[in-house]
């Protein structure tokens, strides 16, 4: 399971919410749609990210597949991301790089400097970023704004 979770995160929100629940309108179909649009979203920027890494098709594939949302009380939140058990464990190194070591033999002396393979800031942004995040958010904001609209009708 990956550990990354989208949830309803815009401002003014909890207002929003509220007039929906006086509306008597479905209040967790709105939710559910705007979080699995979102998912979505994100889930196209990694692909286009993992691009690059054609040797990595195992990891593309590894992408939670999982739309269910999940409520606990008022809050509701999506799985995203990679599943680490499930072949994911290769975009940690993708997005985090590796680390620089020194290589020893079997006496402990220090060969050559293994080098460390660099951050892709392209696949990390796709997920952590704050356009991401201001792009999650709008399209959040959209699709509560719509059902409102309706609710109102």
């Amino acid at each position: 399971m990956p550990k990354n979770k989208l949830t309803i995160d815009f401002k003014g929100f909890e207002e929003m919410y509220a007039k929906l629940d006086r509306l008597d309108s479905n209040v967790n179909k709105a939710t559910e749609e705007a979080l699995q649009k979102s998912k979505r979203l994100v889930h196209t920027q990694l692909g286009q990210a993992m691009s690059p890494h054609n040797n990595t098709y195992k990891t593309v594939k590894s992408l939670t597949k999982d739309n269910t949302v999940e409520f606990s009380g008022t809050k509701a939140s999506i799985n995203v991301g990679f599943d680490i058990a499930n072949g994911g464990l290769a975009s940690i190194f993708l997005m985090y790089g590796t680390p620089r070591h020194m290589g020893s033999n079997q006496y402990g002396k220090h060969g050559k400097s293994v080098g460390a393979t660099g951050q892709d800031m392209n696949l990390y942004n796709a997920i952590y970023s704050a356009s991401t995040k201001r792009k999650v958010r709008k399209l959040q904001k959209e699709i509560f704004d719509k059902a409102l609209e309706e609710a109102m009708k």
